[in-house]
């Protein structure tokens, strides 16, 4: 079955998705990386370029209790960090996306796909239909 693997990980992305990629190596199957962690998206740029890589993200700075958090969901909803990591897509939360926020128009410039994640009906999915490249479903079969 083909696999999307989130790499969940707050530092040392380094360590870890280099020990994600030694164990994907080994899955017989079509599969792709993605993190909210732009770190993450930058080692298998570098190292694994042949692994599609995505950038987990919202369009809104979103709530951090901790400056550091803040700042580092500023830095996701603002997409800066894609100009390093080159993601081959970015899957945004469907319900926050602003297709006119500037974030959005510069991200447009690099040509990723825009991935929908997660939704969870087929009437949902039929609403979003036509403004992704994809959906990321969970918790029902979805229909074409």
């Amino acid at each position: 079955a083909p696999l999307i693997v989130e790499v969940k990980v707050e530092d040392n992305a380094e360590a870890l998705s280099h020990a994600v990629y030694e164990r994907m190596k080994r899955y017989d199957a079509p599969w792709c990386l993605e993190s909210f962690m732009p770190g993450a998206v930058e080692w298998f740029r570098q190292n694994a370029p042949e692994v599609i890589r995505g950038q987990l993200a919202f369009d809104h700075a979103g709530t951090g209790k901790t400056a550091f958090l803040f700042w580092r969901n500023i830095g996701i909803a603002s997409m800066l960090q894609n100009f390093a990591s080159r993601p081959d897509f970015v899957a945004f939360e469907a319900k926050s996306v602003k297709w006119h926020s500037l974030p959005v128009h510069l991200l447009r410039l690099m040509k990723p796909w825009f991935v929908a994640w997660t939704v969870r009906s087929q009437e949902d999915m039929d609403k979003q239909r036509g403004k992704w490249d994809l959906q990321i479903f969970e918790k029902f079969e979805a229909r074409k």
